[in-house]
């Protein structure tokens, strides 16, 4: 760190790490590539990790061939004639006259005999001088992940919605749920074979490759559970909005629904001149003593107000129905 920016060894290790990281990446992208078309668009993850030998090294290597080529061979034999060996012991006694003569014998047989060979061989000799590239690839790991496949299955559910006073409604759901499927293990070693064959792997270098087969969405679990995902309900999105609509709409409701079938009881009663005139005469001093009656407004406030559960229930009596209608 404390090195000066324009020294060659900092750059040359800058440089070094480039290279490294951008050669690692090349081998991800290769094995992407190649898994994509089989498993799926976004549902395969590689990770490269390599160690490269950034030394220089300058190797010379002499060696001789033990079997050479005979250059020159040189064979030399000696050999003594036959000679005549006088008898008796040497000394005086075979040297006086008076002694006995002493004859002489041939020594029968052969003579001396030598024989020598010399061999020259010409000698072999290899001389190896060996430059390593700067760079070059030492040991490989790689780690790939692949995706499984999943399969969707509606299965209907029943959601419990809470109400007020501890009152309990159940709300029926439909719940969807994403089963994940693992690859079969004959899969698995046939991706891990392209993955080798991909990165150029060699075990003499002590190179690895894992790959492992795991689900990629975060909501779902493996075979031995699943997340089950509830399709929202309209009518419980529809309560909470409902509940804070102005008194406006509960007016609406509550004339559609009880002020308007009470008039119409009202009207369908006979009028007086077809009834007795007694009848029509009560009827008319029943008219002059009635106390005034609220407002339809008022009234739906009234009873907005002192029975909440019957309003929400009302409300959803009238979804209902308007759904009905519309299908």
């Amino acid at each position: 760190l404390s090195a000066k920016k324009h020294d060659p060894g900092v750059k040359l290790s800058a440089e070094q790490v480039e290279f490294q990281r951008q050669w690692e990446k090349s081998l991800e992208d290769k094995i992407v590539s190649l898994l994509e078309p089989v498993v799926g668009k976004g549902k395969v993850v590689a990770k490269v990790s390599s160690t490269m030998e950034w030394r220089r090294v300058e190797q010379t290597q002499e060696a001789y061939d033990p079997e050479g080529v005979v250059r020159s061979r040189q064979i030399l034999e000696e050999k003594t004639p036959e000679r005549a060996l006088n008898q008796g012991v040497p000394g005086v006694a075979s040297n006086l006259p008076q002694g006995p003569a002493v004859q002489a014998q041939a020594v029968g047989g052969q003579g001396v005999q030598k024989r020598s060979e010399t061999v020259n061989y010409e000698v072999g000799r290899i001389v190896t001088h060996t430059l390593e590239p700067v760079g070059r690839l030492k040991r490989l790991q790689v780690a790939v992940l692949v995706d499984g496949t999943y399969k969707t299955v509606e299965e209907p559910a029943a959601a419990a919605g809470k109400k007020k006073k501890g009152k309990k409604k159940k709300a029926e759901a439909t719940m969807v749920k994403r089963v994940y499927v693992p690859r079969t293990p004959e899969e698995m070693a046939k991706i891990e074979e392209m993955v080798k064959r991909a990165v150029g792997f060699d075990p003499s270098r002590g190179d690895e490759v894992t790959v492992v087969n795991l689900p990629f969405e975060t909501g779902e679990l493996a075979p031995e559970g699943t997340v089950a995902t509830a399709k929202p309900n309209p009518l419980e999105i529809a309560l909470p909005v409902l509940r804070h609509l102005t008194p406006a709409l509960l007016v609406i409701l509550l004339f559609l629904f009880v002020i308007r079938p009470l008039a119409k009881g009202v009207l369908s009663r006979p009028s007086g001149p077809e009834g007795p005139p007694s009848e029509a005469k009560a009827l008319e001093e029943g008219e002059r003593s009635r106390v005034p009656l609220p407002s339809p407004r008022e009234l739906a406030l009234q009873v907005a107000k002192e029975d909440t559960d019957f309003t929400v229930e009302l409300i959803r009596r009238w979804l209902r129905e308007r759904k009905g209608g519309g299908g």
